[in-house]
């Protein structure tokens, strides 16, 4: 009797990383197989991006909710990720300083977030989420 109960259920587990996972996860990967490659300077930039991403993640996730007119509001890890891959493409010969990686992940940033974004509000909200960022994190 049980077991035919059983195929009625569904078990739902859910694993909650907590943001300093994120970090380590990300910023291992950046440091240790994708940056060997670049100079000191780009190097250098690797925690950078990856603290100033997850804290954009964050804030755009929470800050910035689906409503009816804004259902596709809904931000998730993809965006993170895809965030972080669009800056793994740099490629060594091109991106030499820490400005252009700096850049480079303003433009992946705008790519995956400010995109989706419609309002005017919503956008300036974003630029001065990144502004923020920047000032935090680069020194820009």
């Amino acid at each position: 009797m049980l077991g035919g109960f059983l195929l009625h259920v569904s078990c739902l587990f859910i694993c909650i990383l907590i943001v300093t996972n994120f970090i380590i996860i990300f910023l291992q990967a950046i440091t240790v197989g994708f940056f060997a490659e670049f100079p000191q300077p780009v190097k250098d930039a690797a925690e950078a991006i990856v603290n100033a991403s997850v804290e954009i993640y964050g804030r755009m996730s929470t800050d910035l909710l689906p409503t009816p007119a804004k259902s596709h509001y809904i931000f998730n890890l993809r965006d993170l990720s895809k965030c972080i891959q669009g800056v793994l493409q740099a490629d060594p010969g091109v991106i030499r300083e820490h400005d252009h990686i700096f850049r480079l992940f303003c433009h992946e940033c705008q790519r995956v977030f400010h995109d989706r974004l419609i309002d005017k509000t919503d956008k300036k909200y974003f630029y001065g989420i990144l502004s923020e960022m920047s000032s935090k994190y680069f020194s820009k």
